[in-house]
C-alpha cells in the first residue's frame, strides 16, 4: 500500500489532492476517505468555491471543493 505523510516537514514529494462537488459528495469522499485511512477529516481544507474562471474541470455553478497535500516518499 501507498504511505504517505501529510506532515509538512516530512521529506517527499507534494502530491495535491482536490475533491469538487456538492457539499454532501465532497463531505462523503472526505469521510470515506478518512475510513480508509486516506487522511484526516481535519486535514482538508475549508470548503471553498470551485473554479469557474475558465473552467478546465467542467465545475457547475455553486460547487465547492475542499484539498489536501499529502508527502509521498520520493523514489
Amino acid at each position: 500500500a501507498l504511505k504517505s505523510k501529510t506532515d509538512p516537514k516530512a521529506e517527499g514529494e507534494p502530491v495535491k489532492v482536490v475533491d469538487i462537488g456538492s457539499r454532501e459528495a465532497v463531505n462523503a469522499i472526505v469521510h470515506s476517505l478518512h475510513r480508509h485511512r486516506f487522511a484526516e477529516v481535519f486535514e482538508w481544507t475549508d470548503f471553498r468555491p470551485a473554479p469557474r474562471e475558465a473552467n478546465p474541470l467542467q465545475t457547475r455553478s455553486g460547487e465547492v471543493m475542499k484539498a489536501l497535500v499529502k508527502y509521498v516518499p520520493r523514489a
